[in-house]
């Protein structure tokens, strides 16, 4: 018996391109994704508009990733499961639908993408978290786009009726509800960086979300069941034998991981607002508005009167021009990620 991963064929690790952790990072390597080793747990922050994501394919990839000195950071995703084909081969998919760039994959398991979380990263580099598969608008609407994870909490949108998560087909599943675990969390922080931590010692769902909101995150969502965490910080942060074999009262758990997800240094930064949650609703943190929306939970922020309803033809003006500015400069976007960067990479390679 053979084992086969569905999807494309592994992302090779590239040759150096920027380190991230060298002895004197520049203020530009350290705003993009910041590592800190807490007492508790290890976490990364990025800003979603000078980074890009691909899906490395692979057993025991750990310690190459570890030694991948073009990329920021390695973390668990997306969930997967397994099944056995005709040919008597155990075949590993993926759950939920994911899209990176231009390369789309979509799962065969349609019920678990439809009624699972995911987190997309539009064109301008704003992220969003929300639920269920990607679509037709979404594919559009999206650079990057993992679904098939589960939602622990999410302060900015209400889950459907149809979301399910990840801990309600079989027992097993429910067991893990319960039991310690070393989990990692992908988490929107308030000022639109995307934080992912990894916790040290087991903790159970339960603890995981009161984790969430000790960090202070918006949004908290879960990218496996908890026996399969990475998180990997090239030349920093390596994926230690503590971190594979760890014990619960019930249950040691050593298993390997056909997926992960890389995060790599963007050779041309969007500039945008990175809390523009849609093209109308702009606000401040600190704003007591803001605060307000946040607290009642009710998933989208609350406009001024004079937003709503523009009355004069200066404030109706000010409010189409901002709404053009949004489109133009998230077409710039995309005719930059697709031209300017392989013009740099080239140019570069020929300074070489």
């Amino acid at each position: 018996m053979s084992l086969v991963v569905l999807g494309t064929s592994p992302t090779p690790i590239q040759p150096s391109i920027s380190i991230q952790g060298s002895k004197n990072p520049d203020k530009e390597e350290r705003t993009t994704l910041r590592y800190k080793d807490n007492k508790d747990f290890y976490v990364i922050d990025l800003d979603s508009r000078k980074v890009q994501f691909s899906l490395l394919e692979g057993w025991r990839m750990e310690q190459q990733a570890y030694e991948d000195m073009s990329a920021l950071a390695y973390v668990s995703g997306p969930m997967y499961e397994t099944d056995i084909n005709k040919s008597n081969n155990v075949v590993i998919y993926h759950l939920g639908d994911l899209k990176f760039n231009e390369k789309i994959l979509l799962s065969r398991n349609r019920a678990a993408s439809l009624q699972r979380a995911f987190i997309g990263v539009k064109y301008n580099g704003v992220v969003d978290f929300g639920y269920g598969e990607l679509t037709k608008k979404r594919i559009k609407k999206y650079k990057i786009f993992i679904g098939g994870l589960h939602s622990i909490y999410n302060d900015l949108q209400e889950a459907p009726s149809n979301y399910k998560g990840g801990y309600h087909v079989s027992i097993s599943q429910r067991i893990r509800y319960y039991l310690p675990r070393i989990r990692v969390i992908y988490g929107l922080r308030r000022d639109g960086r995307i934080e992912i931590l990894m916790s040290k010692t087991g903790l159970t769902y339960e603890q995981t979300k009161e984790l969430g909101r000790r960090r202070n995150l918006l949004t908290a969502y879960l990218p496996d069941h908890g026996s399969k965490s990475r998180l990997i910080v090239p030349s920093r942060k390596k994926f230690t034998a503590e971190d594979l074999n760890w014990n619960s009262s019930l249950a040691i758990s050593n298993f390997q991981t056909p997926y992960m997800i890389r995060i790599q240094r963007k050779e041309f930064s969007l500039r945008t607002d990175l809390f523009r949650l849609d093209s109308i609703s702009r606000f401040l943190f600190g704003n007591k508005k803001y605060e307000q929306w946040v607290s009642n939970l009710s998933g989208q922020p609350s406009t001024s009167d004079k937003e709503k309803n523009c009355i004069t033809i200066k404030d109706c003006s000010k409010q189409w021009l901002g709404i053009l500015l949004d489109r133009a400069l998230a077409g710039f976007n995309r005719i930059a990620e697709s031209w300017i960067d392989p013009i740099i990479k080239i140019l570069r390679q020929e300074l070489k």
